[in-house]
């Protein structure tokens, strides 16, 4: 049999707790969020569900705006 992986919960840090009774999630820190990440993301959502176009077109248009917003720094 193989093993499971169950990714560590706590990768982002810690900006504060939302507790009730003792149970909440961890709220992450908005400094530790790659923002052209996170653009990119909202595109490919966009991309998918509003112009309906399909997942290679819009992973290839993602990954060619990917390669551009690193090589712009």
């Amino acid at each position: 049999m193989g093993s499971a992986y169950f990714p560590n919960p706590r990768r982002l840090p810690a900006g504060g707790e939302l507790d009730w009774r003792g149970i909440g999630p961890d709220l992450p820190v908005l400094s530790s969020i790659d923002w052209r990440a996170a653009a990119l993301s909202a595109m490919a959502i966009i991309a998918m569900f509003r112009l309906r176009l399909g997942m290679l077109p819009t992973l290839a248009a993602c990954g060619v705006a990917g390669m551009v917003l690193a090589a712009l720094g």
